[in-house]
């Protein structure tokens, strides 16, 4: 997929969840399914899983946070465990997005995540 579409989805996701959130916080319903062994978001808070080039990422929406919020991703690429910063964003402005890029030979996945406030 390229970088242009990865954009575009990410945007759509977001808007999706900040207009469903307005009405009463329902979470969209076209989101992909969580990877297995992944937790579920705060009962506050929406997340949408997308593959990248290599790699996957995950979009969070929280519309109950205190102020600021940040999701941080556990990413594994069969060889090594990191962790990958997103976003710091304002509570229902935008969606917090962490992306895990892996190699060619070696793609990352998304193992789990959490959220910072």
């Amino acid at each position: 997929m390229r970088k242009r579409n990865v954009i575009a989805t990410m945007v759509t996701f977001g808007a999706m969840l900040l207009s469903a959130s307005a009405f009463g916080g329902a979470s969209a319903t076209a989101a992909p399914a969580a990877p297995t062994g992944v937790p579920l978001p705060p009962s506050s808070c929406s997340a949408v899983y997308f593959d990248i080039e290599l790699g996957q990422g995950v979009d969070v929406f929280c519309n109950q946070a205190p102020a600021t919020y940040q999701v941080i991703a556990q990413c594994n690429n069969g060889v090594e465990f990191w962790s990958s910063d997103g976003t710091v964003t304002v509570a229902y402005a935008a969606p917090s997005i962490a992306l895990c890029r892996g190699g060619l030979l070696a793609p990352a996945e998304i193992i789990s995540y959490y959220v910072i406030e």
